[in-house]
């Protein structure tokens, strides 16, 4: 399981790792099985990483031509 904040949850939305719109006990298996993709035996390694994004502010809530382009999550990110 992922700790499902605000932040794990926007950013759990963005890149496809979830189609969930409601934050809940769905969405924290959603993310993690597919973050599963990336590395089967600790997929929740990644949950600092996005917190990360969101707290420093590299991630916006909406797409920034100024922000968005240097984001390694950008190839993915559907906003």
């Amino acid at each position: 399981m992922v700790p499902l904040d605000t932040h794990i949850a926007f950013l759990g939305r963005a890149p496809g790792l979830t189609k969930r719109r409601t934050a809940g006990w769905m969405m924290a298996e959603e993310i993690p099985a597919a973050l599963r993709t990336l590395d089967v035996r600790d997929p929740v390694k990644y949950d600092w990483s996005l917190t990360r994004l969101g707290d420093l502010g590299d991630c916006p809530s909406r797409r920034d031509p100024r922000t968005c382009p240097a984001c390694p999550v950008h190839p993915r990110c559907r906003l």
